[in-house]
């Protein structure tokens, strides 16, 4: 275990006189990371396919990632778009499709899903996939992001 010196701030509990702003204390430290991680995130999913869709609904499916250890998949949307920052996230384990349901006819929503194996460790987005279904019929393109 390492020790540092280190000029502290004070807490305004730990100093109720206000006299001077810090203090000095050894601290010890602890490194939370002995060694880099130098494991590779997992492959983003690839492939997004709409096969079934209704005027509040819509099926996504993907291709099945070839990860050994594979935990699970997570599909995002959202009615806008910020930056892959989606306001739902559903885990849908192994499943390679799932429904989204209570959508709004005319209206917009932004899709991408994401795998993860067994370490915790989540792939990037799959392409932000922007589709609308109106009258049953579904118009959707992909959106690339670099």
């Amino acid at each position: 275990m390492e020790r540092f010196f280190c000029i502290c701030p004070y807490q305004p509990i730990q100093n109720t006189l206000g006299q001077g702003d810090s203090t000095n204390a050894f601290v010890d430290v602890i490194p939370f990371l002995t060694q880099p991680d130098t494991t590779a995130p997992p492959i983003p999913v690839q492939n997004l396919k709409f096969p079934n869709l209704s005027d509040s609904s819509i099926t996504i499916s993907w291709d099945s990632s070839l990860m050994g250890d594979l935990k699970g998949y997570k599909v995002y949307w959202d009615t806008a778009f910020n930056g892959y920052t989606y306001n739902k996230v559903t885990d849908v384990l192994k499943d390679t499709s799932y429904t989204i349901t209570d959508l709004s006819p005319g209206k917009s929503y932004h899709i991408a899903v994401t795998c993860y194996d067994n370490s915790g460790n989540e792939s990037w987005y799959s392409t932000d996939t922007v589709v609308t279904i109106l009258n049953n019929r579904l118009r959707y393109y992909e959106r690339s992001y670099s």
